[in-house]
């Protein structure tokens, strides 16, 4: 039981972390592209 509750919070924090570093991938990309075209 208590494995399966620190499986549960592991996963959910690696989810969290995929959706950040996207957004963070996407915000990058974007700078990027603003820079490029200045």
């Amino acid at each position: 039981m208590n494995t399966w509750r620190y499986r549960e919070r592991f996963f959910s924090n690696e989810r969290h972390w995929l959706c950040t570093s996207a957004r963070s991938r996407v915000t990058v990309s974007v700078l990027l592209t603003e820079r490029e075209c200045a």
